[in-house]
């Protein structure tokens, strides 16, 4: 039989609990505890079953959220969007949809529907969490707007992926043309195809995060671990993204972090090649935001002209309503910029 399995004393047990409970990875561990891999004391698996209860709840409440958005939508003519990340991960790249927790609701919609889209979630009782930059910065420049509700619900609505340069590069155009679906509560629900799901974990892995969140890192080796994902086709489709580099150091912490067989990927991480320009763009996209928020020179716009002046005008002179929603005065921008200027001249 199956060697006994020792018991892990109380003091780490609960640790472990609090760190899977902070993670939203209490249904994974609860799997491994009923398969016999991990043995908790009764108390700590009562703690683990009642935090993961709460959590599918609130799930099912965001999911709940999902639909009435959808009506909305519907009910103002008519909003193109795509479920990323949450709801879609669950029903269709985990074992189970109870193994995938989610705090709240990511929507990617087209840049010339995100100032729409906002304005029909806050006509329905949601509120901006901060003003606009400036006129037109949303549907320009943001990877999204966050709009909250008075029960807690906080609904992301996205133009892209990701913060910076690469938020630029994502070919959004290509993420609706291929679109898929999953079912929820009798409807087909659109979201990102395998591929895309996969890649954007990846980017979520590392862009804008100098440690990658430990669910984050289960999600892109639930996709390296898939047969039809090979580097063939997920490093082709980074390619197509320009994020070679932002793939290949996802792949490479996410081998640093868990255990799990991927041979393929073992060997594309051996003979990829970085340029090292690319390499250069991912290091500042991971440090940080300051108090000012996401925008900052490292997300600049590529090439040149009139994005990249529009892009610095918003960050270096804000509205004031902005700066207001965010509890800041121009003195405290001021002195962001200085700090900032700073460190990149000591860097």
């Amino acid at each position: 039989g199956a060697p006994e399995v020792e018991p892990v004393p109380p003091a780490a047990a609960a640790a472990v609990v609090t760190r899977a409970a902070s993670a939203r990875l209490l249904g994974p561990l609860l799997a491994v505890v009923d398969a016999g891999a991990l043995t908790l004391p009764p108390e700590s698996v009562a703690a683990a079953r009642v935090g993961h209860e709460d959590a599918m709840l609130w799930c099912l409440h965001v999911e709940t959220r999902l639909l009435h958005v959808r009506r909305w939508f519907e009910a103002a003519g008519g909003v193109p969007h795509l479920v990323v990340k949450g709801a879609a991960v669950a029903h269709l790249d985990d074992l189970d949809p109870s193994l995938r927790a989610f705090a709240d609701l990511d929507l990617l919609v087209p840049a010339s529907h995100l100032t729409r889209a906002v304005e029909v979630l806050v006509a329905n009782g949601g509120h901006r969490s901060y003003e606009e930059r400036r006129p037109g910065f949303d549907r320009r420049f943001v990877k999204s707007v966050t709009v909250e509700y008075a029960d807690g619900v906080q609904v992301d609505v996205h133009r892209t992926l990701c913060d910076g340069t690469h938020g630029f590069r994502i070919p959004v155009d290509r993420l609706f043309d291929q679109a898929t679906t999953f079912p929820l509560g009798g409807e087909d629900v659109p979201t990102l195809r395998h591929t895309h799901r996969a890649l954007h974990a990846a980017y979520h892995g590392v862009l804008g995060s100098a440690v990658p969140p430990l669910r984050t890192v289960r999600d892109l080796a639930h996709h390296l671990v898939d047969p039809d994902l090979g580097p063939e086709v997920l490093a082709e489709e980074a390619e197509i993204w320009r994020g070679t580099a932002v793939l290949a150091q996802a792949v490479r912490e996410t081998f640093e972090t868990l255990q799990f067989d991927a041979p393929a990927w073992r060997s594309w991480l051996e003979t990829v090649t970085v340029d090292p320009r690319e390499a250069a763009i991912v290091a500042p996209q991971r440090e940080e935001s300051g108090p000012v928020g996401r925008a900052k020179l490292s997300a600049l716009p590529e090439g040149g002209g009139r994005d990249r002046a529009a892009y610095l005008a918003g960050v270096a002179f804000p509205t004031s309503a902005h700066l207001r929603s965010r509890g800041l005065g121009r003195g405290d921008l001021v002195r962001t910029s200085v700090d900032r200027a700073t460190r990149a001249l000591s860097r």
